[in-house]
């Protein structure tokens, strides 16, 4: 069947794609890989090897006839090194910029990557491709307070203990009421405690006192009674 003068078609086994849509998807492709930070036709996971030119349009699957596939086969999983496209920097008030997320993130607002087939805070990925792996038993802190920002330099190392304390934690356990008591059997200020325990010393006080949480503090001296 002959086309009509005014569009040009290119073969294709499932989809038309018209002269002038090809040129939108070769520079949308193009853009794609400055933002990768890949040369065209290179594969999306930085390893360096060309991909095969796609032979059949399937447009659901982003692919157009004439352009590169964006993984070698197999390489999918493989993203090691992550573009501008992947993030935007914004000031949102702390030293230096932020680096907000724009892929996926998890229920809790952080963002999420997918490396060697596994799911990985995008934050904590960051981080430890500049500064090495976390040390077992530390959590990563945001300084500047934006769950979404992956810039490595606005994440610390903590202890669970250092973390809430940031946080200013205020859900208590029953452990957390024995350990304030035998800490004040032993003189203890509050203040103290406070940082030991990662939740503010008034709330500790007034559970202490019994003027709050009075469950969580009977429980408590129950088990410290038959501890003895």
């Amino acid at each position: 069947m002959t086309a009509p003068n005014s569009k040009v078609y290119i073969k294709r086994a499932y989809h038309k794609v018209t002269a002038s849509s090809f040129l939108i998807s070769k520079t949308l492709y193009a853009q794609e890989c400055a933002g990768v930070g890949v040369a065209f036709g290179e594969c999306f996971c930085m390893c360096g090897s060309k991909t095969k030119i796609i032979a059949c349009s399937n447009l659901p699957d982003r692919l157009v006839k004439g352009l590169p596939y964006r993984y070698v086969k197999g390489h999918g999983h493989k993203t090691r090194v992550l573009g501008s496209a992947r993030y935007e920097e914004k000031d949102t008030g702390y030293s230096t910029k932020c680096w907000i997320w724009l892929m996926t993130a998890d229920k809790e607002g952080y963002g999420r990557i997918s490396l060697n087939g596994k799911s990985v805070a995008a934050h904590r990925h960051f981080f430890e491709e500049r500064y090495g792996s976390i040390s077992r038993g530390l959590e990563l802190h945001h300084k500047c307070e934006q769950s979404l920002c992956v810039n490595p330099d606005h994440t610390e190392a903590l202890t669970s203990i250092e973390h809430r304390n940031r946080h200013g934690r205020s859900t208590v356990s029953v452990d957390d009421i024995i350990k304030t008591f035998e800490l004040r059997s032993l003189g203890v200020t509050w203040k103290s405690i406070s940082l030991a325990v990662g939740i503010k010393d008034d709330t500790l006080e007034s559970i202490y006192s019994g003027r709050r949480n009075r469950k969580i503090r009977e429980e408590a001296v129950l088990r410290i009674q038959n501890s003895i």
